[in-house]
């Protein structure tokens, strides 16, 4: 009996330790997750699909001038209208039917709640493509990126870019005034 006393083992944790630790585990992970942000980088990346998604109709919108002289009106939507068919087709946003020659998938805003905006002129000289930057004044490419009266409330009319008055229906990119049209591109001969 001596001899099993001596050699006796302890195995596993008590209660108090692995409180401790769980306690120190669950510290841990709220600092990472605090530091990482996932909902903002969640933003970040549908922000990047949206300037990559403008930068392409940026390229489909200078061929199609370069094969017609002008660039494509646009409809009472402020979606691009095809006026290579007959009767002119409206090129929907994440329509299906895509934009041949230009386009297979005509692209849309990763939320169904905002779109994309496209207003061209009556001569067909100059267009604006607009959208709506979830992080607003805090990315820097927005349009009034700097504005103090914008960084103080980047829901309102204050954030939109310049020439998104151009467009009446809306002077929102969304389907709500929380979303103003706050970065956009244009044909090279304006600034949007």
């Amino acid at each position: 009996m001596l001899y099993k006393k001596f050699y006796k083992s302890k195995s596993g944790f008590t209660l108090i330790e692995l409180i401790v630790s769980i306690g120190v585990l669950a510290i841990l992970a709220v600092f990472a997750i605090a530091a990482v942000n996932p909902i903002d980088q969640f933003k970040k990346a549908r922000d990047s699909q949206r300037k990559s998604d403008l930068a392409q109709l940026q390229r489909v919108l200078e061929q199609y001038y370069q094969d017609w002289g002008h660039y494509p009106p646009n409809d009472s939507s402020y979606h691009i209208e095809d006026e290579k068919t007959s009767p002119a087709t409206v090129v929907s946003w994440g329509g299906a039917l895509g934009w041949s020659p230009y386009m297979d998938l005509v692209p849309n805003d990763p939320l169904s709640s905002r779109t994309y905006r496209y207003y061209s002129t009556n001569s067909g000289q100059t267009y604006y493509l607009f959208t709506s930057l979830e992080r607003g004044p805090l990315d820097p490419s927005t349009c009034k990126a700097t504005d103090v009266q914008c960084k103080a409330n980047p829901s309102s009319t204050s954030c939109n870019c310049t020439n998104a008055s151009t467009i009446t229906i809306s002077t929102y990119c969304g389907t709500t005034a929380l979303e103003p049209c706050n970065y956009g591109v244009s044909s090279s001969n304006t600034t949007p």
